[in-house]
């Protein structure tokens, strides 16, 4: 079975995302930043991790969670957002895939 590692799974285009790829039979790994959204998306069978795309350690543990062989996506931004992600965020996420052998 594939894994998918969505980061930005609890909204928009990365809930699409999500949907589709659990349609489609994936295993689906999940950074969110909000107990409540971790809830739902679990009840869906999200292997869910808590924690920021700006936490270089939450990223991580998504990718070890998620393992070698999945398909990373990324659908951070700042909409709506205080903290700018679109740059910081999406850094970490490449970086952690790097060392994570991603």
């Amino acid at each position: 079975m594939p894994t998918t590692l969505i980061f930005g799974a609890s909204r928009g285009l990365g809930r699409a995302f999500t949907d589709h790829a659990l349609q489609l039979g994936h295993r689906v790994v999940a950074l969110v930043r909000h107990a409540d959204m971790a809830s739902e998306l679990h009840t869906l069978g999200v292997e869910v991790v808590i924690g920021d795309a700006l936490d270089p350690q939450a990223v991580a543990q998504a990718c070890r969670l998620a393992d070698r062989d999945a398909r990373v996506v990324s659908t951070l931004g700042s909409f709506r957002q205080s903290a700018p992600v679109d740059y910081q965020g999406n850094r970490h996420v490449i970086d952690e895939m790097e060392r994570a052998g991603l």
